[in-house]
C-alpha cells in the first residue's frame, strides 16, 4: 500500500515533472498527477495546480486513484486554489477523513448533505468560496467536529439550533454570510468553545445567556449585525479567559460592564458605549488593541487612558470627543497606531506625543486642533504616516518632522493655516510617496522638492507660493498627481516623464489654474498603502461597476452621513439585491424558470464591485479572480 506524502495537480508541460509520473498518473491532455515520497509516513493527500479546472473533472480520477492505492490512509485532504464547480457528493465516502480544507476556491452550490458520511471529521474549512443555501441538518451528525469555518460565502438560513448537538465544537467562524436569524440558545452546549465569529451575518435579537456560560471562550466576534439587549453584569467573571471581544456596529446597550476589568487577558476590545468604560479597564493589563469607531461616544477623553500602557493600537475614530487630547497619551510608549480622527478635539497637540517612540501611524485629521505642530514628533523615529488635515493648526511646519527618514508613506497637512516657507529639510524625505500641503498659507518658492524621486502625489494647491515654476520639478519621475493651482506662480510647467503628469505642459501666467486632474470620488484613500500603483485601478473599477449596475454615481447626493455607494450595494446583497439593479443594466428575456439564475448573476456582479471597492488593498478582490468570475457569469447568462 502506497504511503502518500503529496499529490500535486499541475500542467503537463512543467519542466520539473517526470515522464514516468506523467505516464502513471495521466489525467488528460493538459493535466497530470505526480507523486512524491520522501520515506516519511504520512496520511495526508494534497492537490494543487496552476490554473482553474472543474472539480468534477478532477475528483473522479483522484477518487479512483485513492481507492486503488488505499483510501483508508486518507486523513487530511487539502485543495489548493482555485477549483471551480460544486463540492461533489463523493467526498462523503471518505469515512476516515479528519480534516477537509477547501477554502479560498471558487466552489458554488451547496454544502453536500452526505458530508455526514465523514464520521471522523474534526475540522472543516470551506470559507472564501461562493457556497449558497443553508447549513444542512446532517452536519449535526459529525460528533467529533471541533472546527467549522464557513465564512465569506453566501449561506443563508441562520445559524441552525441543531449545531448545538455537536458538543465537541471548539471553533466556529461564519463571518460575512447573509445568514440572518438569531444566535441560538443551543450553542450553549458547546462547553469546549474557544472562538466564535459571526460578524456581518445579518443577525438579529439578543445574545443568549447560555453563551456567557462558556467559560473557555477566548475570542467572541459578532460585529456589524443587528444585535439588541445588553451584556450580563458579571461578564468579566463568567468569561475569565476572554482575549478578543468585538461587538461594535450593533444596537446593544450596557456593553461595557465594570466586571470587564476582571478579563485580565483581554487583548482586543471593539465595542460601543459611553466614555466611562476607560476606568473599568484598569485591570486589563494585557489589553493591546482598543478600537471604538463610530460609536457616538460623547465627552472628554479621560486621562486614565494613559493607564493602558500595553496598548499598541488605539483607534477612537468618528465619535464626538471634545476638549483636549489628554497629555497622558504620552505614557502609552508601546503605541504603534493612533487614530483619533473624526472627532471634535480642540486645543494644542501635546508635546508628550513625542514620547511615543514606536509610533508608525498618526491620524488626528478632522478635528479642531489648534496652535503648532509639536516639534517633538521628530522623536518618533518609526513614524511613516501622518495625517493632520482639516484642523486649525498654525505657524511653520517643524523641520524636525521633515528630518524623519522613516516618513515614507504619507504626510497630509491639508486645510490648516500653516504659514512660512516650506523648510528645506523636505528634500531629506527621500522615500516619501504622498505629500499634501494644499489650502494653507505657505509662502515663497517651491523649488525644494528635488530629490524626492518616489513621490507620486504632490498637492500644493491653494497657498501663496510665488515666482517661476522651477524646472527641477521634472526630476520627480514617479509623480502621478501634481497640483499647483490657485497660487501666484508663473512660467512654463516642466514636462514629466510618465503617468498622468504628462498632461502638464502648457505655459501658465500668474492668474491661471493648471494641474493634473485626478478624478475625485474614484481614487482610493492613498494613505492606506505604501505606493501609488495598479491597486488604484481595481478600486476604481469596483466603483464603475457598481455605478453601471445601480445607475447611481458614487458622488450622488443620496450618499451622505455614513451611507456610500459601497455600503448601499453591500446592504442590498443581504436580501434585496434585485431592488438596486438598474432596469437597463442588463437586457434578458427573463422567464419564471430562469429568474433565479439571473438574480444570482446580478448579485455576483454586485459582489465583485463591492469586493473591489474597499479601502484596504489586501482586502480587494484580485484582478485574476475578477476576470474569472465575470467570465463565469457571462457563460451562465449566455446559456439562459
Amino acid at each position: 500500500m502506497l504511503l502518500v506524502l503529496s499529490v500535486f495537480f499541475s500542467p503537463k508541460d512543467w519542466a520539473e515533472e517526470s515522464d514516468a509520473a506523467h505516464a502513471k498518473f495521466f489525467v488528460s491532455e493538459s493535466y497530470h498527477l505526480t507523486c512524491t515520497n520522501n520515506g516519511k509516513l504520512t496520511n495526508t493527500l494534497e492537490t494543487g495546480y496552476r490554473s482553474s479546472v472543474p472539480f468534477s473533472q478532477l475528483l473522479p480520477v483522484l477518487y479512483v486513484y485513492i481507492q486503488k492505492e488505499g483510501v483508508k490512509l486518507l486523513t487530511s485532504w487539502t485543495i489548493i486554489p482555485s477549483i471551480i464547480g460544486t463540492i461533489p457528493h463523493e467526498v462523503g465516502r471518505l469515512s476516515r477523513l479528519c480534516i477537509l480544507y477547501l477554502a479560498e476556491n471558487n466552489f458554488s452550490g451547496v454544502i453536500p448533505t452526505n458530508l455526514s458520511g465523514c464520521s471522523n471529521l474534526k475540522e472543516v474549512y470551506i470559507h472564501a468560496n461562493m457556497l449558497a443555501g443553508s447549513i444542512p441538518k446532517e452536519m449535526s451528525l459529525l460528533s467529533k467536529l471541533a472546527g467549522l469555518v464557513i465564512g465569506d460565502n453566501k449561506l443563508t438560513g441562520g445559524i441552525p439550533p441543531f449545531l448545538g448537538n455537536i458538543t465537541s465544537m471548539e471553533r466556529f467562524y461564519a463571518t460575512r454570510n447573509p445568514l440572518g436569524g438569531s444566535i441560538p440558545d443551543t450553542l450553549g452546549h458547546w462547553k469546549s468553545l474557544t472562538a466564535f465569529g459571526a460578524g456581518l451575518c445579518n443577525l438579529y435579537g439578543s445574545i443568549p445567556p447560555s453563551i456567557f456560560n462558556l467559560s473557555l471562550l477566548v475570542n467572541f466576534c459578532s460585529s456589524e449585525n443587528h444585535l439588541t439587549g445588553s451584556l450580563p453584569s458579571e461578564i468579566g467573571n463568567q468569561l475569565p479567559k476572554l482575549e478578543w471581544l468585538q461587538l461594535w456596529g450593533n444596537e446593544l446597550t450596557d456593553v461595557l460592564q465594570p466586571s470587564i476589568s476582571n478579563c485580565s487577558k483581554l487583548g482586543c476590545l471593539e465595542m460601543a458605549d459611553d466614555i466611562r468604560f476607560v476606568d473599568s479597564l484598569k485591570n486589563c493589563s494585557k489589553l493591546a488593541r482598543l478600537e471604538l469607531n463610530n460609536c457616538n461616544l460623547i465627552g472628554v477623553l479621560p486621562s486614565s487612558i494613559g493607564n493602558l500602557v500595553v496598548l499598541n493600537t488605539l483607534v477612537l475614530r468618528a465619535n464626538r470627543f471634545k476638549g483636549k487630547i489628554p497629555t497622558t497619551i504620552g505614557k502609552l510608549q508601546k503605541l504603534q497606531y493612533l487614530g483619533l480622527d473624526g472627532n471634535q478635539f480642540s486645543g494644542p497637540i501635546s508635546n508628550t506625543i513625542g514620547n511615543l517612540s514606536l509610533l508608525t501611524k498618526l491620524f488626528l485629521y478632522s478635528n479642531k486642533l489648534e496652535c503648532h505642530i509639536p516639534s517633538s514628533l521628530g522623536n518618533c523615529k518609526e513614524l511613516n504616516g501622518v495625517a493632520l488635515r482639516y484642523n486649525r493648526l498654525t505657524r511653520k511646519i517643524p523641520e524636525q518632522l521633515l528630518q524623519l527618514p522613516s516618513l515614507t508613506n504619507f504626510l497630509d497637512l491639508r486645510s490648516n493655516s500653516l504659514s512660512g516657507s516650506i523648510p528645506s529639510e523636505v528634500k531629506d524625505l527621500k522615500m516619501l510617496s504622498y505629500l499634501d500641503l494644499s489650502y494653507n498659507k505657505l509662502l515663497r518658492r517651491i523649488g525644494v522638492f528635488q530629490g524626492i524621486i518616489p513621490i507620486s502625489i504632490l498637492n500644493l494647491r491653494g497657498n501663496q507660493f510665488q515666482g517661476i515654476i522651477p524646472s527641477s520639478l521634472s526630476s520627480l519621475e514617479g509623480l502621478g498627481f501634481f497640483d499647483i493651482s490657485h497660487n501666484n506662480l508663473s512660467g512654463k510647467i516642466p514636462q514629466f516623464y510618465f503617468g498622468l503628469a504628462r498632461l502638464l505642459g502648457k505655459d501658465i501666467n500668474q492668474n491661471s489654474s493648471t494641474r493634473v486632474k485626478g478624478t475625485i470620488g474614484y481614487a482610493p484613500p492613498v494613505w492606506y498603502w505604501e505606493r501609488y500603483d495598479k491597486l488604484w485601478d481595481i478600486y476604481s473599477f469596483g466603483i464603475l461597476l457598481l455605478e453601471v449596475m445601480t445607475r447611481k454615481k458614487a458622488t450622488n447626493n443620496m450618499f451622505y452621513d455614513g451611507l456610500s455607494l459601497h455600503k448601499f450595494s453591500y446592504m442590498a446583497l443581504l436580501d434585496h439585491v434585485i431592488d438596486v439593479i438598474d432596469d437597463d443594466a442588463i437586457v434578458l428575456q427573463c422567464t419564471e424558470a430562469n429568474a433565479k439564475k439571473v438574480e444570482e448573476c446580478l448579485a455576483a456582479i454586485i459582489r465583485i464591485g463591492v469586493s473591489c471597492f474597499v479601502d484596504s488593498p489586501p482586502q480587494r478582490m484580485k484582478i485574476e479572480i475578477v476576470v474569472n468570475e465575470l467570465q463565469r457569469i457571462l457563460d451562465v447568462l449566455q446559456n439562459i
